[in-house]
């Protein structure tokens, strides 16, 4: 009985113990999990050669046409929602012309966008890596060179066409967003510059009236 008594103790014991424990944290490479997330992303970001599963992403690729602005009417470039500018080349208009996958099975499919009249498009083509992560080849097209994207996303460009990945995070209406950012700050610094200027212009007046 006695035996008994005391496993019972020993019992309580431990159970109180347990009860005044802390209880157990999972450690972390950071100490705040969103913070590590965050950094996790940044440091991502610096990557410049893309994977396998990020270039067969269910999402796909928006191929863009690069086409000569003097080539184009310039009422159909202001007024045209499937040309815009290219960032890149300013005497560059990008049309908008499909969605693109690449497939695990080395095949490569195109989507049509609606607007599009001519409905010609190459069947049975293959994709195939020219340098791992860095260049890909596409049927008997000149090699796609990959980048990285301002907004995180990828590009795929060669002489013809420009790629933009739609993953939600490098869509091409963010990378308009971060075009737009950037065009108001060349503004701005435009608008700075002009004050700065005109400021300097009256302290010289002012000192020659001296």
């Amino acid at each position: 009985d006695d035996g008994d008594q005391d496993t019972d103790d020993d019992d309580d014991d431990s159970h109180r113990n347990q009860q005044q424990s802390p209880p157990r944290q999972t450690r972390h490479f950071f100490s705040d999990l969103y913070f590590g997330s965050f950094a996790s992303s940044m440091m991502d970001a610096r990557r410049i050669f893309i994977s396998q599963l990020e270039l067969c992403s269910p999402h796909g690729f928006e191929m863009h046409f690069k086409m000569e602005a003097d080539d184009v009417d310039a009422d159909l470039a202001e007024t045209n929602d499937d040309l815009q500018r290219y960032r890149d080349e300013p005497d560059i208009l990008l049309y908008r012309h499909s969605t693109c996958y690449f497939q695990q099975d080395r095949e490569f499919q195109i989507v049509l966008h609606q607007h599009v009249h001519d409905r010609y498009r190459p069947a049975e083509l293959q994709w195939r890596w020219i340098e791992l992560g860095k260049r890909i080849q596409v049927g008997p097209y000149p090699s796609l060179t990959v980048s990285r994207r301002k907004d995180w996303g990828w590009k795929l460009e060669n002489a013809h066409v420009v790629m933009y990945s739609l993953d939600g995070s490098g869509s091409a209406e963010i990378q308009e967003y971060f075009d737009n950012q950037n065009n108001n700050a060349d503004n701005n610094n435009d608008v700075d510059s002009d004050s700065a200027s005109n400021d300097s212009s009256g302290v010289d007046s002012s000192s020659s009236e001296e």
